[in-house]
């Protein structure tokens, strides 16, 4: 038994010392700088009153919606890989170049803001 007794709450009977367990469960002795004096203890601070406007939770509900369905939706959407296979088996298939040139510079431009402001695609 250590000597804060039975239950870790009380020293034991006869135990003038206050002590405390290091990392290994040996028992050392607490420092006075350890030991709180209620009369240099810090205050608690004054509460504090915070509103948020309309606007605000409309944003926090939006995002909370827009992360939920992030989350159940799959990584690989399976009705499209098998459409898009299927096109591909049947020579029906076409790429249009503009739109992955297009996809090409805007996550270049992505990449590019994210680097100088370290926002990235909140601007796009």
């Amino acid at each position: 038994m250590d000597a804060r007794g039975i239950g870790g709450n009380r020293p034991a009977p006869g135990v003038s010392q206050q002590t405390e367990l290091d990392a290994l469960g040996r028992t050392q002795k607490a420092k006075k700088s350890d030991v709180i004096d209620p009369n240099t203890a810090p205050k608690p601070t004054p509460e504090v009153a915070v509103s948020v406007s309309d606007q605000g939770r409309e944003l926090s509900e939006a995002r909370r919606k827009a992360f939920e369905i992030a989350k159940s939706t799959p990584d690989v959407r399976e009705d499209r890989v098998a459409e898009l296979k299927a096109r591909i088996a049947d020579g029906k298939y076409e790429v249009d170049s503009g739109k992955i040139a297009d996809g090409m510079l805007r996550e270049a431009v992505k990449e590019k803001l994210a680097e100088q402001e370290g926002v990235g695609s909140a601007l796009l």
